[in-house]
């Protein structure tokens, strides 16, 4: 079941900045204006407390619906401090003495905090209980006792005065009741969430896979290594379900990781753990390296050493590539570096947006064990069943969006972007993969140059169709247009992930 809390609207009291728990007031007209004025998401049940300002919040929000009443969600009684502003009430002793406990003493004549927060939580375990058969409900009731119950019943755990969304003002200085005036920790949120995505991309454009370093990613592959030794043993012949086994613990591990980094390091500070979070988005991006290898193959090649060139490509390419002529070295380079636009930067981007770095991790493990193990070999036919297919569903909307990304990249950079629009249509499914042409296509059309073809694999000729039009040869220059490619695809992709990111970080926040 959803559940959705509301704070009433403003009263007069509120714009005063008052105490008011247990004085029954209206909405004052500008707090009418502000319900109003604002979206709330529909509810099968209207839950409300007994008081005057959350009734009339519930009939303005849910006009046609009945609200059920439950008195212990009622807000806190004040005591001898209720409809009293922290101006009037400074200098009292009681009040003094009431604000050092952090709310913890009973007002005079009121409530303590703590019967407050139990009753508030009694009551909405009762109603929870009574619509528990209902798809969604929205209570209607007060901020103080929405932090009661947060405080109580939310997963992560956090303190009653961590749910205040609103400016710490002198008034709010005691249990914090009062009109919400703050906007301000919002935009923050906002701004927390895209750091670590912005931050690793620029990093790697900075620094690039560090050779010297570990990496994730090639711990992935010592684990992927050890758990496909280990798998076969236990599961001797049934191969497709050793290899299910090791996807699916590869999968959750590379959740799992980096979550239970993460939720330590954001409580202890919120910007300690955005830092350790752009590190992470850092290590799932590969733009610097891809062109760092694709003109090691450049450089080679503009010095006329054909076997260091063959050697360079070896290094990013699955083929064989001992007996490729200068033409075949670049096609192969060029591919490489059209594929992997997507599989090494916009799609861990893009999975970085949805679910964080978590997100990404999971996409890199994806793809990783895909290029270890998706082989349609003797070896890996079955074992790496599970592993290719679960690349190819993970892979199959980044690399649509890359292509239509680097369409639009082809346009900015004045190469030939109606070519490349016509190629993508018509080659983009010309590849055993499901994915891998898309961006092949475009690059190939955006260069007005023939990819693919036949090429060997572990000593064997695999006969594939070619992807685009051979309007000019393939020439060494064309490396370097294909990185210009990548690179403004990637920042194109880099501004969407961060306005997906803006959004979701919003959604969530309100």
């Amino acid at each position: 079941m959803r559940l959705v809390f509301i704070r009433h609207g403003m009263t007069r009291g509120n714009s005063l900045r008052r105490y008011i728990g247990r004085t029954d007031e209206p909405l004052c007209g500008e707090g009418r204006e502000q319900i109003k004025s604002r979206v709330y998401p529909p509810a099968d049940i209207v839950i409300c407390s007994p008081m005057r300002r959350c009734i009339e919040t519930a009939k303005i929000i849910y006009p046609n619906q009945k609200p059920r009443i439950y008195d212990n969600l009622r807000e806190c009684d004040f005591g001898d401090f209720e409809g009293k502003s922290y101006e009037e009430l400074c200098g009292n002793p009681d009040y003094e003495s009431w604000l050092k406990s952090g709310g913890a003493l009973p007002v005079p004549n009121g409530e303590s905090g703590e019967a407050f927060s139990r009753r508030c939580a009694d009551a909405f375990l009762t109603a929870a209980r009574d619509c528990a058969n209902a798809k969604s409900a929205a209570f209607v009731v007060h901020g103080g006792t929405i932090m009661a119950i947060m405080e109580k019943y939310a997963v992560p755990q956090k303190g009653f005065y961590e749910y205040m969304q609103k400016k710490r003002t002198r008034l709010q200085s005691g249990l914090g009741w009062g009109e919400n005036r703050y906007k301000g920790r919002d935009r923050m949120s906002v701004l927390i969430a895209v750091t670590p995505l912005f931050t690793g991309f620029i990093l790697d454009l900075i620094i690039g896979d560090p050779y010297r370093l570990p990496h994730p990613v090639r711990l992935m592959g010592k684990t992927i290594t050890e758990l496909e030794r280990a798998l076969r043993r236990i599961f001797k012949r049934k191969e497709k379900a050793a290899g299910a086994v090791m996807a699916a613990i590869m999968l959750i591990l590379s959740a799992a990781v980096p979550t239970a980094i993460l939720i330590p390091l954001y409580r202890i500070n919120i910007w300690l753990g955005a830092a350790a979070e752009s590190v992470m988005c850092f290590y799932t991006i590969a733009a610097k390296s891809l062109k760092t290898e694709s003109m090691k193959v450049y450089v080679a090649l503009r010095s006329g050493d054909i076997e260091a060139a063959r050697k360079a490509v070896s290094m990013i390419v699955g083929r064989d590539t001992d007996k490729l002529d200068e033409a075949g070295i670049i096609k192969a380079a060029v591919e490489t570096v059209a594929e992997n636009t997507s599989d090494g930067v916009c799609a861990p981007m893009l999975y970085t947006a949805l679910l964080g770095a978590a997100g990404g991790f999971v996409y890199k493990a994806a793809n990783t064990m895909d290029s270890m193990v998706g082989y349609k070999n003797e070896k890996y036919i079955k074992f790496g069943y599970a592993a290719a297919k679960i690349d190819d569903v993970l892979n199959y909307i980044p690399s649509r969006l890359t292509a239509v990304m680097m369409i639009a990249a082809a346009y900015m950079l004045g190469f030939d972007g109606e070519n490349a629009k016509r190629i993508w249509r018509r080659d983009r499914r010309s590849h055993a993969s499901p994915n891998a042409a898309q961006t092949e296509s475009v690059c190939a059309g955006a260069l007005d140059i023939e990819l693919a073809g036949e090429a060997y694999y572990s000593g064997a000729l695999y006969k594939k169709p070619t992807i685009g039009d051979d309007i000019h040869p393939v020439e060494n220059e064309d490396i370097r247009r294909a990185d210009r490619l990548m690179y403004i695809t990637s920042w194109i992709c880099l501004a969407f992930s961060i306005a997906v990111r803006a959004v979701l970080a919003g959604l969530v926040i309100l």
